[in-house]
């Protein structure tokens, strides 16, 4: 008799955890993903004035230069475009590298101030930019970086 009572109460308990776990499955409540929080708008001018402040000196824009438009500079990092107005009189800058050295001679990378007009349509730029009280953004200076050797 104990020989049929085991394998009873196996089965019975396979069954009962069977329809527990349908039970579970099927009166399950959805769980929904809480939504994330959205920066209010009240935040972004209190950002702006942060990032506009006298403590940050400048925040830079990396590019190659696409279109010139005027004192418009618009540059290309990837996929993203940023139309940038550079300040009149701001210092602009360019490496330049050198011809090639005799013997014993550094080849070091100078230095020199040129012309806004000497930025030219596909010259990799570093400008510092000034965020303005509105928002918008304001070429503060322009480094002009050499072509990279054996750049096409």
């Amino acid at each position: 008799m104990n020989k049929i009572i085991i394998p009873i109460i196996i089965i019975g308990s396979l069954i009962l955890l069977g329809i527990g776990f349908f039970l579970g499955f099927s009166f399950q409540t959805p769980q929904v993903a809480p939504e994330q929080e959205e920066t209010p708008q009240e935040e972004a001018p209190q950002i702006l004035e942060s990032i506009s402040s006298k403590i940050i000196s400048s925040i830079t824009a990396m590019g190659k230069v696409t279109k010139i438009s005027g004192d418009t500079i618009t540059l290309t990092q990837g996929t993203e475009n940023l139309s940038i107005r550079v300040k009149k009189g701001a210092k602009v800058s360019s490496f330049v590298t050198p011809t090639p050295v005799e013997q014993g001679e550094t080849g070091a990378i100078e230095q020199k101030t040129v012309s806004f007009e000497d930025i030219k349509v596909g010259d990799s730029l570093n400008i510092g930019l000034e965020i303005l009280s509105d928002g918008t953004v304001e070429g503060l200076f322009v480094i002009i970086f050499p072509p990279l050797a054996g750049a096409r």
